[in-house]
């Protein structure tokens, strides 16, 4: 438990340093707002439609459709 409560602390390291670290705090805090950004219904997932516009649409359909488990 204490592990946790560490995580809420400052971290004294350069501001750009966490962000470039997957782990820390602001980086998750990042990433969890892109996600709720893109969950357009707020059902906790993302459908192709809302996953389609990570990166503004870069991604091929073909792609997501992989990735989602689905075949041609």
């Amino acid at each position: 438990c204490q592990e946790l409560l560490d995580l809420r602390e400052p971290d004294p390291c350069d501001p750009r340093d966490l962000l470039a670290n997957w782990f820390s705090l602001q980086s998750t805090t990042r990433v969890h707002d892109t996600f709720l950004a893109l969950d357009q219904d707020m059902n906790g997932m993302l459908s192709r439609s809302e996953f389609s516009e990570i990166s503004n649409r870069t991604m091929s359909p073909l792609f997501i459709q992989v990735e989602s488990g689905s075949s041609w």
